[in-house]
């Protein structure tokens, strides 16, 4: 998380500065926009997370108890 946060802000300020040089009007906002488009990708990410959780936590599990995989 807190790399997630380091990174976003310093990108969007780059993102910013980066508009703005090409005369953009209003920078922040396309900043903005283009972050929460990148952003939409966290919804299929988690989707595919949650569905996969219970056998990779039941995989590990048996993986400390020795099981094997």
């Amino acid at each position: 998380n807190v790399v997630g946060l380091g990174v976003s802000t310093t990108v969007g300020g780059f993102m910013i500065d980066a508009f703005a040089a090409a005369g953009r009007d209003r920078p922040i906002t396309d900043m903005m926009l283009v972050m929460t488009a990148a952003s939409l990708v966290a919804i299929p990410a988690f989707y595919i997370a949650a569905r996969r959780f219970a056998g990779d936590r039941d995989a590990l599990w048996r993986y400390e108890r020795g099981e094997g995989v």
